[in-house]
């Protein structure tokens, strides 16, 4: 933990599975995309204000040498996220920032807590996507302080190689959802106004030998869920995001 002052609230953590906290006022994401930067393509990474905000995306290669559908997959990446009450920006890999500024009215007084997720939109074998690493800096403007920490836990979901008897019968009801993991990560300090995401993620498919299958553009997801005093609890997120 490096910090800039003593601590002032406890920050606490929780590593959770399945469905996230509605009532996040802004959304970070990232997926698999179509794997390419041309102009039109799909996009593997979105900036939104959740419900009729502003949103801005953006595309990226993750991985060069996935060539076709089957083919293996594997990246690394570096995300950035920063949020202040008139400007949120996000950045993920070598890709440049996209940015949103809300509008005056939906301009947040403080952060409650936010949640950052890693999903798998199928439970197709080999599949696999985790965060190496969380660092969060929590500022409270106009009082000069801000702390920077590491988060313990990590959110991972990998689908394995074979099922069980008993997994294979679950998933005749959900075939096709997937997994989720998130942390729950929480200032607990009314003051704080802005606050930094630094992480590094991990996405692999189809690397173990035998038959592989067809990686679609939201099998790998991520995202990061920023809720402030404005967060509506009630309200449902975007789908797929």
């Amino acid at each position: 933990m490096a910090s800039s002052s003593p601590s002032r609230g406890v920050v606490s953590y929780t590593l959770l599975t399945g469905n996230t906290s509605p009532g996040s006022q802004f959304m970070a994401s990232f997926r698999v995309g179509d794997n390419s930067s041309a102009k039109g393509s799909l996009h593997e990474y979105m900036l939104a204000e959740t419900e009729h905000g502003p949103k801005s995306q953006g595309q990226l290669v993750w991985d060069a040498s996935h060539g076709s559908a089957e083919s293996p997959f594997a990246s690394v990446a570096q995300v950035i996220l920063d949020v202040r009450p008139d400007r949120v920006k996000w950045a993920v890999g070598t890709s440049g920032f996209i940015s949103i500024e809300p509008d005056s009215k939906t301009r947040y007084k403080h952060i409650r807590k936010i949640e950052i997720a890693a999903a798998t939109g199928t439970r197709e074998r080999d599949r696999l996507i985790q965060w190496d690493l969380i660092e969060v800096t929590f500022f409270c403007d106009g009082q000069g302080y801000f702390e920077t920490f590491s988060s313990p836990c990590l959110p991972r979901v990998a689908t394995v190689k074979t099922k069980s008897r008993r997994a294979a019968h679950a998933e005749e009801d959900v075939k096709e959802r997937g997994f989720q993991q998130f942390v729950e990560i929480c200032p607990n300090d009314d003051h704080v106004t802005r606050v930094h995401v630094r992480g590094q993620v991990t996405l692999r498919a189809n690397s173990m030998n035998g038959a592989r299958t067809e990686l679609n553009a939201d099998d790998l997801r991520g995202k990061v869920l920023v809720f402030t005093d404005l967060s509506r609890r009630e309200h449902v997120e975007l789908a797929n995001p």
